[in-house]
């Protein structure tokens, strides 16, 4: 049986996601099950798959059609469908080097990736060249071992291409919210290293990325003022990560918290009495967010 899933979750992607079914087609290896859930898209994705599926696939892959309901729904989802060791997110509008899988393979593989291992990453970059950022990645061995919440010390603040394994992801879904269709993934990552998990984290480039103007990062303000409950989840968390700007975080919590008119929950956070302090300076700042929402989040 196969040990890895590629796990793809897309909407409104049918202008380019031929690129990542060419990617998958290129790899090195066929070892792997590749499975797309379709958030509800009202373009020609569901067709392209379906035709896609009447061709010559030489690993296991699967396409399902579920109503929108973002991101983090679609992963839990596919968390609990599959049956693979682990789960590699690659999104639409991404795509593998054709050595990818060989090396995912190869690395999940690993005798000592015990079972205080959350899983291993490889490297993304924009040009298949250098670490998204410029960043320089050199490690002795190859990889380094270290939590989610260690990777300032080794250089690995940037957009990494982890692959988690199955059984931890089902223990920490991502939580969703009434009337929200995003929470920030390192709420979930976090709790992780926070549970004393670490991943392998390997220097070789295996994910290309574009940046895209419908992507999550290019609409950030829309998405603050659409998910405040799921941010607040964030800041929340960073009140127990972050050794150097608890205030801040605080602050930033109970502004979207404010904004979500769930103020309440205050006295839920990992620090009430530091919440409660920060409300007068957090109500300020939610009324400058709703001033920024008008002019960015349209």
């Amino acid at each position: 049986m196969n040990r890895v899933t590629v796990f793809t979750p897309t909407y409104n992607r049918g202008y380019i996601i031929r690129r990542l079914i060419d990617s998958m087609l290129n790899q090195t290896v066929s070892a792997f099950s590749w499975l797309v859930i379709d958030d509800g898209s009202d373009d020609d994705t569901e067709a392209i798959f379906k035709k896609f599926s009447t061709e010559k696939i030489p690993f296991d892959f699967k396409y399902m059609k579920i109503e929108n309901g973002g991101k983090q729904r679609a992963i839990n989802l596919a968390v609990s469908i599959i049956d693979t060791e682990y789960i590699f997110i690659v999104d639409s509008d991404d795509y593998l080097v054709p050595n990818a899988m060989e090396k995912v393979i190869k690395w999940i593989n690993d005798e000592d990736i015990g079972v205080d291992f959350a899983g291993v990453s490889g490297v993304k970059s924009t040009d298949g060249l250098t670490p998204i950022g410029n960043k320089t990645i050199c490690f002795d061995t190859g990889f380094v071992d270290a939590t989610n919440l260690e990777r300032k010390k080794y250089n690995l603040e940037l957009d990494m291409a982890e692959i988690y394994k199955t059984d931890i992801l089902r223990n920490y879904q991502f939580k969703i919210y009434k009337n929200e269709s995003f929470v920030p993934e390192a709420t979930v990552w976090d709790q992780i290293a926070l549970d004393g998990y670490k991943l392998r984290w390997h220097q070789d480039i295996i994910y290309i990325c574009e940046y895209l103007e419908d992507g999550l990062t290019n609409n950030s303000w829309k998405l603050l003022k659409n998910n405040p409950i799921g941010y607040a989840r964030l800041f929340n968390l960073q009140l127990k990560t972050n050794e150097t700007s608890k205030w801040k975080a605080c602050m930033q919590m109970v502004c979207c918290l404010i904004l979500a008119h769930k103020w309440m929950y205050i006295f839920k956070s990992n620090d009430p009495v530091k919440a409660l302090l920060c409300t007068p300076l957090a109500t300020i700042l939610s009324l400058r967010r709703k001033i920024q929402f008008r002019k960015y989040a349209n």
